[in-house]
């Protein structure tokens, strides 16, 4: 007998409106932004040592990234492959950033598939390296440590694939369950959180590539601007605003 295959149905008009709606919000709240005139700073190819001894309350916010991220990514030669993974992060990348390839947008999906993206960057390298082609990678820092240690990987086979880490301490940055109705463990659980202000950079710099750190617009445009002009494997570290975002499942954002 001749199985039957499920035809996947388009989403209810009302359901696809709504995104819509969400999407031109999003975008009507973002402030265009250009890079100063000397080109994004002084070089921040720097330790954050500093930021790391006294950490200031990181102000950074999705909507102050995206902006300076997509201006980078529009000066280069060829738009790059664009990976995504994390929750906010995640979220915010889809309607963000622009797709201006075919095929050029890669994400984890729906629902507990986070992991991947390291995996998906070496392989899309290891693929696009005769093109000298670029991965770029816009990861939460919850989901970048899911493989944290494939940076390894990406140094060794010296590929082509710069690391966005949004570092907002952890699952959705702060812990935002409602304490109404907590008692006992549930209220001291550090597990939603990271420590605050982890240099993740530093990691790929133990494996020999090249990391940054930044907490604001022109560190970011500097970090960009450095980690563009090298092939290889770099990372950026971005201290954000905990406070900023939504859990996952809110349509509100």
């Amino acid at each position: 007998p001749v199985l039957s295959r499920r035809v996947r149905r388009a989403p209810p008009r009302e359901w696809s409106a709504q995104v819509q709606a969400i999407t031109a919000r999003q975008r009507a709240r973002r402030t265009p932004w250009s890079p100063p005139p000397d080109g994004g700073g002084a070089s921040c190819a720097g330790t954050a040592s500093a930021l790391v001894a006294a950490p200031p309350a990181p102000t950074l916010k999705f909507d102050d990234i995206f902006p300076v991220i997509q201006c980078y990514l529009d000066r280069m030669p060829v738009y790059p492959l664009i990976i995504s993974e994390g929750a906010n992060t995640m979220d915010r990348c889809r309607t963000q950033l622009a797709v201006r390839r075919p095929r050029g947008y890669l994400d984890a999906g729906t629902w507990g598939t986070m992991g991947c993206a390291l995996g998906y960057a070496a392989a899309a390298a290891m693929r696009t390296a005769a093109a000298h082609e670029r991965v770029v990678v816009v990861q939460g820092d919850s989901s970048f440590g899911f493989a944290a240690f494939e940076v390894e990987t990406l140094v060794k086979y010296n590929l082509n694939v710069l690391l966005l880490v949004f570092n907002n301490a952890g699952v959705y940055g702060e812990d935002r369950r409602p304490k109404e109705g907590l008692a006992g463990t549930a209220l001291t659980d550090p597990s939603p959180q990271w420590t605050p202000q982890l240099p993740y950079e530093q990691l790929m710099r133990m494996c020999g590539g090249r990391g940054f750190a930044c907490d604001s617009q022109a560190s970011l445009a500097a970090a960009l601007r450095d980690s563009l002009a090298a092939p290889g494997a770099a990372l950026i570290n971005i201290y954000m605003d905990p406070s900023d975002g939504q859990e996952n499942g809110s349509m509100a954002h």
